[in-house]
């Protein structure tokens, strides 16, 4: 059951705010979104302006970086749930600070690596919050959507909308047959199986090491 709960909790993420509300209105957000008139309320967990104005910067430097065709924040500023705390313990000062998790989807023909668009993206975004990318094109996005994959599922009905270039939607979901649902699902397990037995086994040295924060890390 563990490494059940370790393959759902790797391939699934908590996110509450629709997409499908900025689609809807994305005319009218994206024109408020880039005259920096954006207020508060349109995020979750009313985001702080400085977060806001860093957002607003991302997806700046995303856009003219990357012939991207979307750009959606998901994660812990998605659904309000984001972290800053700073602690002192034996007289050092840690600190830990949730990142921006956001999905670049690059339009059909994208010539560079989805790794290359990630770095060029990552080393242009300096912040003391740091910014995570992950980056795929359309045509694979709208195919893990069709499938019904769950992480991209979840952003495509969870996430927040920066950008939208409005040349190509997002895929709806299409019926399987049970061999093709089962196909996929076991396509899953094949890959996750291997990395969720590895953290198990880091978790159990990491607690005959007394070491229980490291060890809880693992199985987070």
């Amino acid at each position: 059951m563990l490494l059940i709960r370790l393959l759902i909790k790797t391939c699934k993420l908590n996110i509450s705010v629709p997409l499908n509300t900025w689609t809807r209105y994305k005319g009218i957000f994206l024109a408020l979104w880039y005259s920096k008139q954006l207020d508060r309320e349109h995020f979750p967990g009313a985001l702080p302006e400085h977060k806001q104005k860093q957002l607003r910067e991302i997806t700046g430097i995303i856009v003219k970086a990357v012939d991207s065709e979307k750009v959606i924040l998901f994660g812990s500023h998605a659904t309000g749930r984001w972290v800053e705390h700073r602690y002192t313990e034996g007289g050092i000062t840690y600190e830990y600070i949730s990142d921006y998790d956001i999905l670049v989807i690059t339009k059909s023909g994208e010539s560079r690596k989805d790794y290359e668009v990630q770095d060029l993206i990552e080393n242009r975004c300096f912040y003391r919050t740091s910014v995570t990318v992950i980056t795929h094109d359309i045509d694979f996005v709208n195919k893990m959507l069709s499938e019904g994959q769950y992480f991209f599922t979840d952003i495509e009905k969870e996430g927040i909308l920066l950008h939208d270039a409005g040349n190509t939607p997002l895929a709806d979901r299409k019926p399987l047959s049970p061999a093709e649902a089962k196909a996929i699902v076991q396509n899953y397990f094949d890959q996750w199986l291997s990395p969720a037995k590895e953290f198990l086994k880091g978790a159990g040295f990491y607690l005959q090491e007394k070491e229980y924060k490291l060890s809880a890390f693992e199985l987070h």
